[in-house]
C-alpha cells in the first residue's frame, strides 16, 4: 500500500515538473538564428538562413516547442529548408509581433548572406 502511494506521488510530481517546465520555453531571435531556451539554456536552434516561411496554420507533422498549456491563438509553425521534420510550431505570448521581428531579421540575415556570397565571388573572380 505505502509502495503504491509513493509510486503515485512520484507520478503526480513528475508531471507538474513537466507541466512547469513547459512554462519556461521561452524564444529569441538572434542575428543569426531563433533560438528556443529552457530555463536560459539553448535546447534549438534554427539558422534564420535556413527558414523557408512563417505561418499560423500548421499545415504537417511538426516539431513542438510550445511555452503554455493552452496554445489554441499563440502557434507560429516555422517551415526549414533542410531537416527531417520540416515544420517547428512554437507558441510566443504575441504572435504577430513575434513573427514580423522573426521575418524582418530572416531578410536581414539572408541579404547578410547574399552580400557575403557576392564578396567571395568577386574575390574568386580576381584570383582568376
Amino acid at each position: 500500500m505505502r509502495e503504491s502511494a509513493a509510486i503515485l506521488l512520484a507520478c503526480v510530481g513528475i508531471t507538474l515538473l513537466l507541466l512547469w517546465l513547459i512554462t519556461r520555453i521561452r524564444y529569441r531571435v538572434t542575428e543569426t538564428a531563433l533560438e528556443i531556451t529552457v530555463l536560459g539554456m539553448c535546447v534549438r536552434r534554427v539558422q534564420l538562413t535556413d527558414i523557408r516561411w512563417i505561418s499560423k496554420h500548421r499545415t504537417q507533422w511538426c516539431e513542438k516547442w510550445p511555452n503554455t498549456l493552452f496554445p489554441a491563438k499563440r502557434t507560429l509553425v516555422i517551415e526549414r529548408r533542410t531537416g527531417k521534420l520540416k515544420h517547428l510550431l512554437i507558441t510566443p505570448k504575441r504572435r504577430y509581433v513575434f513573427k514580423a521581428e522573426l521575418q524582418e531579421a530572416v531578410q536581414a540575415a539572408r541579404a547578410n548572406a547574399n552580400e557575403s556570397a557576392a564578396a567571395l565571388s568577386d574575390a574568386d573572380e580576381e584570383r582568376d
